[in-house]
């Protein structure tokens, strides 16, 4: 299957060998990055691969950016699926992790690619403009959920956003609550990473989201899928396009 990547995983260069090894691949990245221009008024191609001589700090920081991530991850994975199906390498299924969802939908026929980074752009555009005084924070916990849950009576503000491994539970809220988890977890002896992500997301911080994604999706014209996409949540196949 493919599996496409959610915020978190960006990374100043990523995949920047194949791109300059494949013409194919960049000349599949342009094009994502035409219809991101044209959308958004920006280039991720430069938000990628940046000129030399930028500060790496603060490309990594731009590049992090909800608005600019979102859709420069999924071009890389659109375009890496579209690559290896012209070397006969077939998906049976396609998933993703959280934003990846997107472009497993697309690359599953449900959605244009251009439409799904189109798509992902004003969705981390309108979650730029939710106007929040903390966007918070996300924390990997390298432990069971149940055991990550039975901290999470003393905090405030927390909730389990991902449950990624039998081992590994992600948490997300406020600034100030991951601190707390991130303290209260290290003291007893858990091992944690802080998330290079700019919002909490799939926490409640977010719900500002659901009304203007809803009405996002249901504008857009979509087809069954033509290979089974997974649920990152329930870890099924979405039965169709209603769902």
């Amino acid at each position: 299957g493919f599996l496409f990547a959610g915020q978190g995983a960006q990374k100043v260069g990523l995949l920047a060998d194949l791109v300059a090894r494949f013409t194919s691949l960049k000349a599949k990245l342009q094009k994502y990055d035409a219809a991101v221009k044209a959308e958004a008024g920006f280039s991720l191609l430069e938000a990628l691969y940046p000129p030399a001589g930028t500060d790496p700090v603060k490309a990594q920081a731009y590049l992090t950016q909800t608005e600019i991530c979102q859709p420069a991850m999924a071009a890389l994975g659109l375009a890496m699926g579209e690559l290896l199906r012209e070397c006969n390498v077939l998906p049976d299924v396609t998933l993703g992790h959280s934003l990846g969802e997107f472009a497993a939908a697309s690359s599953a026929g449900m959605l244009s690619g251009a439409d799904a980074v189109k798509l992902v752009a004003i969705r981390g555009r309108m979650m730029n403009e939710l106007g929040l005084t903390d966007t918070g924070a996300m924390l990997a916990v390298m432990a069971e959920r149940s055991k990550v849950e039975a901290v999470l009576p003393s905090l405030s503000g927390v909730v389990v956003a991902n449950h990624n491994h039998p081992t590994q539970t992600v948490l997300s809220g406020t600034t100030a609550g991951i601190d707390a988890a991130q303290k209260a977890l290290v003291t007893d002896g858990f091992k944690v990473t802080r998330l290079d992500v700019s919002h909490a997301f799939h926490s409640p911080l977010m719900a500002g989201m659901d009304e203007k994604m809803k009405a996002l999706v249901t504008a857009l014209p979509l087809n069954e899928p033509k290979v089974p996409v997974i649920s990152c949540i329930s870890g099924r196949a979405y039965e169709s396009v209603a769902d």
